[in-house]
């Protein structure tokens, strides 16, 4: 592996740590525990917002096939983290809100999340003492212009956009002091949270170490469907 000075050396395997936004993670970990471990996810199939966060932004419609895999990827998640999900038709109800964009809503990137919330405490402020807590708006925008949504790489990016909006970080993120490798490396074949191009095809599901950082934050599901043929209990790589 290649350091941030372009020289030679050796990490660690890529661990969990590596990929938990830790400047979150108790947040959200407390907006699971008074909301009932239940989130909302609005899919704007039509395009009909016109923000993203604080920002104005016209949303484009998301193809049939782009909700479909939506869907059933958000499906899957809910058998596997102890979070259940649900898709609502009222995007200012939402607590996650998906979009495309035709545009780059951020510095030319194919695809970003913004979060932000609000909370209220009894007593002294701390996380113990937060009575509620709920998201202003944690929204996903990806970028049509740069992504095709009838590819796989746009679904790679709305994984990995969904996974920022979960609470996970990208491994060379350093402000919380867990650093791991350079934008070019690790690869998305080693975490859909990496930047670095993956050697084939784009992933189109999480990797192990992703859905194990996302249970560390959210659980594991007690009781999951298992019939649902997209994962399976002992492997949950799914290309």
């Amino acid at each position: 592996m290649i350091d941030a000075n372009g020289t030679s050396c050796i990490y660690m395997a890529l661990s969990t740590e590596n990929l938990v936004d830790n400047d979150y993670e108790a947040y959200l970990k407390k907006i699971a525990e008074l909301k009932n471990k239940k989130l909302s996810v609005f899919i704007d199939e039509n395009g009909e917002s016109t923000k993203w966060g604080k920002e104005d932004a016209d949303a484009e419609p998301i193809s049939a096939d782009g909700v479909v895999f939506i869907k059933n990827s958000i499906k899957s998640l809910d058998n596997l983290l102890g979070i259940d999900f649900e898709i609502v038709d009222d995007a200012l109800s939402a607590d996650i809100k998906v979009m495309n964009h035709g545009f780059s809503v951020f510095e030319k990137s194919a695809g970003v999340n913004t979060k932000t919330w609000t909370y209220s405490y009894q007593g002294e402020k701390t996380l113990e003492n937060i009575t509620d807590i709920s998201f202003l708006y944690n929204d996903i925008s990806i970028n049509t212009d740069s992504v095709d949504d009838a590819s796989d790489q746009w679904k790679q990016v709305f994984l990995h956009e969904f996974g920022h909006a979960l609470g996970l970080e990208h491994p060379f993120d350093d402000g919380d002091g867990d650093v791991y490798g350079t934008e070019d490396d690790p690869t998305k074949d080693d975490t859909l949270m990496a930047y670095g191009a993956p050697l084939g095809a784009y992933p189109t599901w999480y990797k192990a170490v992703d859905i194990a950082a996302l249970q560390s934050i959210w659980g594991i599901e007690v009781d999951p469907d298992v019939t649902d043929t997209r994962w399976s209990l002992g492997g949950i790589e799914r290309e």
